[in-house]
């Protein structure tokens, strides 16, 4: 039996990055996004042993590295199911573009191979093979718009943003997470290292999922901005800094303050319900 299902990309509209603790990881407050960009995951489990990824993409990996091959394979003992597993990936999305699709096509495959032996995990369990697996995967078995936090890891829903259109503009490179996260690091003083994210209190402030599925709310707002933005795109892009100056002096001179595009400074989302 063959089961495929669409894997949705997601964009972070905030990111805080905090102090580097010591699990090697940094302390993160983001606000995800998922948006109907997609890949394609197909699984089929049939008579036989092990786990075998396929995909025409050639960056994509095909061993155990590949999140899809690791969570199956930590799905398949918790669901104590027997089989050889095939997952086929239709990429779509850019590999390593900031969209999550590695972290998508996972949880993905996971919905999948449920559907598959016809066995289900519980929401909990679920959550925690995906927070094991990787920081931003729970984000996907929640969907819409949600807040992130520890290593982004810990998810929280928040009300769904009202349908709009986006552009997303992908250059021809590609950057990990990880060189990402090394670029910020190796600046000399990252804003982020100087303190601490705020109180817990102003981070958690829509609860966690319970395993009813119902959330609690608050009044409080939630402010992100993105740390990282300018940061890579400086380094990998020649002439980013300069067309980024010329774009804001371009803004500071259009007069109606209603057609001015908003700086990096002003791009602070707020969330209150």
């Amino acid at each position: 039996m063959t089961v495929s299902l669409p894997s949705f990309a997601k964009i972070n509209l905030g990111l805080h990055i905090g102090p580097l603790r010591a699990d090697g990881f940094h302390e993160l407050r983001t606000v995800y996004q998922t948006i109907a960009l997609h890949d394609i995951v197909h699984v089929s489990v049939s008579r036989g042993s092990g786990i075998e990824i396929r995909c025409e993409d050639p960056r994509v990996p095909k061993d155990s590295t590949n999140t899809c091959f690791r969570i199956v394979e930590r799905s398949m003992q918790a669901l104590k199911a027997h089989g050889r597993v095939v997952i086929e990936i239709e990429k779509r999305l850019p590999v390593q573009g900031g969209l999550g699709g590695a972290s998508g096509n996972a949880v993905t495959a996971l919905l999948a191979l449920e559907q598959a032996v016809r066995t289900r995990l519980s929401a909990p369990e679920r959550l925690q093979i995906a927070a094991e697996v990787g920081s931003d995967l729970p984000l996907f078995l929640i969907g819409g718009t949600v807040l992130g936090v520890g290593r982004g890891e810990e998810v929280y829903p928040l009300p769904d943003l009202p349908p709009m259109a986006c552009v997303i503009a992908l250059p021809e490179i590609a950057i990990s997470t990880p060189k990402a996260f090394a670029d910020w690091d190796s600046l000399s003083r990252p804003p982020a290292r100087e303190k601490a994210l705020p109180e817990a209190e102003n981070v958690t402030v829509f609860g966690k999922t319970s395993t009813s599925g119902k959330s609690t709310a608050s009044s409080r707002a939630v402010a992100v901005k993105h740390d990282l933005y300018g940061t890579t795109e400086s380094r990998a892009l020649p002439g980013f800094a300069k067309a980024q100056s010329a774009s804001l002096d371009n803004a500071n001179n259009i007069n109606d303050p209603k057609l001015t595009p908003p700086t990096h400074s002003d791009r602070m989302l707020e969330f209150s319900r």
